[in-house]
């Protein structure tokens, strides 16, 4: 049954899930297992009779190649697309080997501009996983313990850990390990940026792939992280949850599991800010979107209208390639906007790096403390 339902024979798989419920004398810790990946099926059979809309569209020669690309990020204002890479180079050693690398592509008038590595950041090692500030003026990632004596990469608390750059002018500068409380000696990773710039949310597990739950902390007045705490028991299950993404609103969450009931191996699920501040239910963001096989590096664009995916689908430019795809009204976030501006001396029109605070004049409340970049003065709220 089990066999069925990764495969997405669901009908099947039911009938013998039935079966080996009904049946005597099985042992006992098989029984929620067989109940859990019942409902399952019972769940993908009325996913799959009722499809929601999906038209996958492969984002092109500028962001694909033969190589593997996933994990995308993108800023507040759309106009930003940065992703990890996957090939084959030479480390310090001389060693070839696969590593992850870090690209960016520009929005043009005729779509996404040719990508082009972040040099300042990209070693030898692997660099992963990373999200953007709203205003792109901080890049969160991840980087993972060194492999090679010889290589360049950097040093971790053990696992994988996260890592914080900020942009200086056109480039990101030293990036420094988020240390304790944020990272401990076992998996950290996957990490997504609130756009208050206050709330990191991010996967910590025991070990890649197993006992992954998402998390969160929060940047305190003084700069520092609190402990990090479990993002919501609704969300968090005795499964594995990856992926996880804040979008701009900071109201919609979406994040991968296999927890909740799905189609098999890691499902789409978003949930919604209740008004009393908790997350409510999860929702599987439903099939055809989601498969049989693993669905990973989800994303939605500022305006809620796009969604971006990695897949190894038929027809792409080889390996896993990042995709787009108009999402349906249902699993959209709430609209959000943003405002764009330059900090400059009033005299001598030289730009500047200031601190402002944006402010709801209803309220009175700081809703942004942000600064503007030092060397060309652009802010984005």
């Amino acid at each position: 049954g089990r066999m069925q339902y990764i495969s997405g024979h669901y009908s099947d798989a039911k009938i013998n899930f039935e079966k080996f419920l009904s049946a005597e004398n099985i042992g006992k810790s098989l029984i929620p297992k067989a109940h859990a990946l019942l409902e399952n099926c019972k769940f993908a059979e009325k996913a799959v009779l009722t499809p929601v809309p999906f038209d996958p569209i492969n984002m092109g020669d500028s962001i694909n190649t033969a190589d593997e690309e996933y994990f995308p990020a993108i800023t507040g204002d759309g106009q930003t697309f940065l992703f990890t890479r996957n090939f084959k180079a030479k480390n310090a050693a001389g060693v070839l080997m696969f590593q992850e690398d870090f690209f960016i592509s520009e929005k043009g008038s005729k779509g996404w501009k040719n990508s082009y590595p972040v040099s300042e950041i990209n070693t030898d090692g692997n660099e992963g996983a990373p999200t953007l500030s709203a205003d792109g003026r901080y890049l969160f990632f991840t980087s993972c313990a060194e492999i090679l004596e010889q290589s360049n990469q950097r040093k971790t608390n053990g696992s994988c850990d996260l890592f914080i750059a900020k942009k200086v002018g056109d480039k990101y500068v030293n990036p420094r390990n988020l240390a304790a409380p944020v990272n401990t000696k076992i998996w950290e990773t996957q990490p997504s940026f609130s756009s208050d710039g206050r709330s990191l949310y991010f996967v910590r597990g025991v070990k890649p792939g197993e006992n992954c739950d998402i998390y969160v902390t929060r940047i305190n007045d003084d700069a520092t992280w609190s402990e990090p705490v479990s993002v919501s028991d609704k969300i968090n299950t005795s499964g594995e949850e990856m992926s996880v993404f804040i979008h701009p609103d900071d109201q919609t969450l979406y994040f991968t599991s296999d927890g909740h009931p799905g189609m098999g191996g890691q499902d789409i699920f978003y949930s919604k800010r209740q008004p009393n501040g908790e997350w409510g239910n999860p929702v599987n963001i439903g099939y055809p979107i989601n498969t049989s096989s693993n669905e990973k590096s989800f994303i939605v664009s500022p305006d809620g209208k796009t969604g971006f995916f990695s897949s190894t689908r038929p027809g792409g430019k080889g390996g896993e390639d990042l995709y787009q795809f108009d999402l349906y009204e249902d699993a959209r976030p709430k609209t959000v906007t943003y405002m764009k501006g330059k900090v400059f001396d009033d005299e001598t029109k030289a730009p500047l790096g200031a601190s402002f605070e944006l402010i709801d004049l209803a309220t009175g409340k700081v809703i942004v403390r942000s600064t503007s970049n030092s060397v060309n003065g652009q802010f984005i709220v």
